[in-house]
């Protein structure tokens, strides 16, 4: 049983390493909604199955989809006032 819980170890490390490179790109605004509210309900599930690794995943989905939600507002407003 140890043995899955680092493949799952693993397999988180290199989905975040995955966003990281390409963090870069900002995905279109509605992606970024719908993926932050699906990660959000995701990581509450994950939350009452008692899994870390998916919960801490999902968590940190949610977290960096709002955040290129937010980018994408920021983005839109600066083309707008230029």
């Amino acid at each position: 049983m140890i043995a899955v819980y680092y493949i799952g170890l693993i397999g988180m490390f290199l989905i975040i390493t995955g966003w990281i490179v390409s963090f870069k790109e900002t995905p279109p605004f509605s992606l970024s909604v719908l993926y932050c509210l699906g990660s959000s309900l995701l990581a509450y599930y994950a939350h009452t199955l008692g899994d870390p690794i998916f919960l801490f995943l999902n968590s940190l989905a949610a977290i960096v989809s709002l955040l290129n939600a937010i980018r994408c507002l920021v983005k839109s407003r600066k083309k707008g006032s230029s």
